[in-house]
């Protein structure tokens, strides 16, 4: 069907409406997809500023669950820390490392004096642990504070390890090795004396170090090396003739001391023969 409009007076004519529909573009339904396909695209990249960055991992929090006091010399507080799925390693961090010390095991007496020597006033602390677990001891008087680092750069610094102040507290005193000098004649264990080392009402530990095993020759050996009060009983056995000594040291930095000599010559033991 063909629609005509009618001549204008002037002479011109309107193009009939099957001649427009002949010059309009069409548009199918594949081309009316491809235009919202890209409003949206531009849509997209408008909101987000044009970035096509990988999205950042999100930080999962920590929870760190601490056991034990950290108030006197001596004290120890395990601590746990987990974050999601993750297992480690992490990142613990003391800020005076001679104030709160970090051990990934529990430390043996022998471990605490290791730790004692080598700590210096005011030094900061690192230690990687694997699984997230491990032990705190006060070793001195002042003040530290512990921060974590986990995954993802997450970290933590709980109440209980902020600013922690570490004194003396009201350690029972004195501390005593009875008797305070031995005298072996002889070596071996024929020969072996012992002494006792106690501090009343004292149940954390005894660390020992000695000068018995110098480097010109060892002179006795001393065992136990450590314990825990309030009583500790201490063998010592000859090895070879010299003096040397033995000292204790309780958590809150006493210490008693006991001189040892080893005797090898100079004495005989006589018997008596009845006919």
């Amino acid at each position: 069907m063909q629609v005509s409009f009618p001549r204008a007076r002037n002479g011109l004519h309107m193009p009939s409406i099957n001649r427009m529909s002949n010059r309009m573009p069409s548009i199918n339904k594949e081309g009316r997809f491809s235009i919202a396909l890209a409003a949206l695209v531009l849509a997209v990249s408008a909101c987000s500023g044009g970035s096509t960055s990988a999205p950042v991992a999100p930080k999962t929090p920590m929870a760190v669950q601490v056991s034990g006091p950290l108030t006197v010399v001596g004290d120890m507080a395990s601590v746990v820390v987990t974050q999601g799925s993750y297992v480690g390693p992490y990142i613990f961090t003391s800020s005076n490392g001679s104030v709160l010390a970090l051990s990934n095991n529990y430390p043996s007496p022998l471990a605490l004096a290791a730790m004692r020597r080598a700590a210096s006033g005011g030094t900061p602390q690192t230690l990687v642990s694997s699984n997230g677990k491990i032990f705190v001891t006060a070793l001195a008087n002042g003040a530290s504070s512990i921060s974590i680092t986990g995954q993802n750069g997450a970290s933590s610094s709980p109440p209980p390890l902020q600013n922690v102040t570490v004194g003396t507290g009201p350690g029972p005193t004195p501390l005593t090795v009875t008797p305070t000098t031995l005298s072996l004649y002889g070596t071996g264990a024929a020969n072996a004396q012992s002494f006792v080392v106690s501090e009343s009402g004292y149940t954390r530990t005894l660390t020992e170090s000695d000068t018995c095993n110098p480097s010109a020759g060892q002179i006795a050996t001393v065992s136990p090396v450590g314990g825990s009060g309030p009583s500790l009983t201490v063998t010592v056995t000859g090895v070879a003739a010299g003096s040397c000594s033995a000292t204790f040291t309780d958590a809150y930095g006493s210490t008693a001391s006991v001189a040892i000599t080893v005797t090898t010559s100079g004495w005989t033991i006589q018997t008596t023969h009845t006919p």
